[in-house]
């Protein structure tokens, strides 16, 4: 039997349809990335202040990048929609969006223990 889907669709339907029907080399800025700002505390102020962030990715036990970027705040306009929109793709639609961030990735760190800090990006 077919499974019916009820309510948002899943993430993988989702990543599916981004990659085969969206995504586009010569369109998307792989430099860049987004994210949503919900409880404007620390991160927004501290972005407010200044644009330069750090961003850490990190599995334990082992693998850890540092990204290094240019943030700013979009509170209205073409980022705000898409990033507000592409949320709610993922996770049905809300009441109220958030201010979006767009980063712009400036360097790259591989800090994993056999690189401790190697640059790997630009």
């Amino acid at each position: 039997m077919k499974e019916r889907l009820v309510g948002t669709p899943r993430m993988a339907e989702v990543a599916r349809f981004l990659r085969d029907e969206i995504y586009d080399e010569e369109k998307i800025d792989f430099s860049l990335l987004t994210s949503l700002e919900l409880a404007k505390k620390h991160t927004y102020e501290n972005v407010r202040a200044g644009s330069d962030i750090t961003l850490l990715y990190y599995m334990p036990t082992s693998i850890s990048y540092e990204v290094r970027c240019k943030a700013e705040i979009h509170e209205d306009g073409p980022y705000f929609e898409f990033v507000n929109a592409l949320h709610d793709v993922f996770h049905g639609k809300r009441e109220r969006w958030g201010p979006a961030y767009l980063m712009r990735i400036m360097e790259i760190y591989y800090n994993s223990v056999e690189a401790m800090g190697r640059r790997i990006y630009p």
